[in-house]
């Protein structure tokens, strides 16, 4: 007896409906979850109409319709899943911001021109060596009547992207002779600007140098978030000070500036920000998904080099970056929730079913040794190499007398660290130790045993194991000669007609075949 089939669907402003006299043709999911389909029925349906498909009970795809074409006497119904949401609506935020190249002279700011040229003219601001040195130098000239001031700006951004807080370390000297050397303040501005009005905005006194020439830190918390960041010195003319010549430098030197979002993302000027606030930021920019982060992994590491991309992104693509390191399976299932997992260890089902070409046995995939390649928070070189022995795997390169390496090179295009690279090489190493298998499976009634509950499940189940592994009971494992080969659902294919469920399968001894291309770029 064949599975009842239901097709649901929610018309604009009116309650979820089930559709009468609805055929159901095929459905597809791909590792992210429902993917495509089509389904025809009397009358159409607008595009972006929400859809859920049920069979034999249970909820196993949603999406949307995305367009209505003639089929017979009925109008076919092109479906696609949920997971599309997140590539709808890119945006640009930056959660922290390290990169001290993207600071730019005061003098070029947008609110120089509020500024009289006589206050910023003798200054200076510039990038050397990862670190930013601003002030006045010998020679300098003061012209009298005039405070001096010379620093730096950063935008954050248009988007919602606005510095709460802003923690920086500096060195500061001078040559000059007392008293000029009591006259130098460092303040830290935030600031807001409107079209046409002048800057609006919070100042916070952050140093009032007694002597010039020490170190320190520090962190300023805003009473409320803006876009723009300045950080001055500022020099305060009077009396036998008007209108002088500097006989010595009079400068400062920030080794590190963190500007954070939110004070939630900082704790002792360091950043705690981790994937999983990224995406939960970023849900409202998908509203037809789950709002809900409880689906969310939360790693154990924070982004300890800060995150702040330069461009528009979409929400899959930024979910992707953060996730990264720590190998997690992202999807979108049939809630309408957006999931990153650990990637399962347990096979969820035991596959009974005869197949042909599920023997791998390409080299090319083979490597038991990542170089990867990346840049800290200043934009300093990092090179991490990790090997097969280091985490503890055994390759077929390894098993070879003598042992023969082969190298994969990896270059992580995003500010990280060493312990973020290291995770990313080992992650990639883990992608990469084992032949792996890709093959097909087409699987109809009987042929899935459910691995959790020891009962049958309607092959139409397997829309919902994206990312889940499986036991093929009768393929060989290439390493122990034994039957029974976990392999992972990448992507599926479900034929209602038939009841058959087609599965691709990957191999990869429970690593994800996860990639992120963003953050990612992994050459051969």
């Amino acid at each position: 007896m064949s599975a009842e089939v239901l097709i649901h669907a929610k018309k604009p402003a009116l309650a979820w409906d089930t559709i009468n006299n609805a055929r159901l043709g095929n459905l597809t999911m791909n590792d992210w979850g429902p993917d495509g389909g089509q389904f025809d029925m009397p009358g159409d349906l607008d595009p972006f109409t929400p859809v859920e498909v049920e069979i034999a009970g249970t909820k196993v795809w949603a999406g949307e319709t995305i367009e209505s074409l003639p089929a017979l006497n009925d109008s076919q119904q092109r479906l696609r899943g949920g997971q599309y949401q997140l590539d709808d609506d890119p945006f640009e935020r930056h959660w922290v911001h390290t990169n001290l190249k993207e600071w730019s002279d005061l003098k070029s700011s947008f609110d120089a021109q509020n500024i009289p040229a006589a206050m910023i003219a003798p200054g200076f601001a510039l990038e050397h060596e990862n670190k930013l040195i601003f002030g006045w130098i010998r020679g300098a000239v003061a012209t009298a009547g005039y405070d001096l001031l010379a620093g730096i700006y950063l935008d954050f951004g248009p988007d919602v992207s606005d510095v709460k807080q802003v923690s920086f370390g500096y060195t500061a000297w001078s040559a000059m002779p007392f008293p000029w050397n009591t006259l130098t303040t460092l303040y830290v501005q935030n600031m807001s600007n409107g079209p046409n009005t002048d800057p609006v905005g919070e100042t916070v006194l952050a140093e009032n140098f007694n002597t010039l020439g020490t170190t320190g830190a520090r962190t300023i918390t805003f009473a409320a978030p803006r876009r723009y960041v300045r950080i001055l010195l500022y020099f305060e003319i009077s009396g036998a000070t008007d209108g002088f010549t500097f006989a010595a430098n009079n400068l400062i030197m920030l080794n590190s500036i963190r500007c954070f979002r939110s004070t939630a993302y900082a704790s002792g000027g360091a950043s705690i920000l981790k994937a999983n606030q990224v995406v939960t930021d970023g849900l409202p920019f998908a509203p037809g998904l789950s709002q809900s982060a409880v689906d969310l992994a939360v790693p154990a590491t924070a982004l300890t080099a800060g995150y702040a991309p330069l461009e528009l992104r979409s929400l899959r693509d930024h979910a992707e970056t953060v996730y990264a390191p720590y190998g997690h399976q992202l999807s979108v299932g049939p809630e309408l929730r957006l999931r990153a997992r650990t990637a399962p260890t347990v096979p969820l089902y035991n596959v009974a079913g005869d197949f042909s070409g599920a023997r791998g046995g390409s080299g090319d995939v083979i490597y038991n040794r990542v170089i990867a390649t990346g840049q800290d928070d200043a934009s300093r070189p990092l090179r991490v190499t990790r090997t097969s022995a280091q985490l503890g795997i055994v390759t077929f390169l390894d098993k070879l007398v003598p042992v023969r390496y082969r190298t994969k090179f990896i270059s992580a295009s995003g500010p990280t660290d060493l312990t973020t690279l290291t995770a990313l090489a080992d992650t990639e190493l883990r992608n990469s130790s084992r032949i792996k298998m890709s093959t097909s499976l087409s699987l109809g009634i009987g042929d899935i045993t459910g691995y959790l509950s020891g009962e049958d499940v309607h092959p139409s189940r397997l829309l919902t194991a994206y990312g889940e592994l499986v036991i093929l009971e009768n393929a060989i494992d290439p390493d122990t000669g034994d039957k029974g080969r976990q392999a992972r659902v990448i992507s599926g294919s479900y034929e209602a007609d038939s009841e058959v469920m087609t599965l691709r399968v990957d191999e990869d001894r429970g690593h994800p075949q996860f990639r992120a291309p963003s953050m990612l770029d992994t050459t051969h």
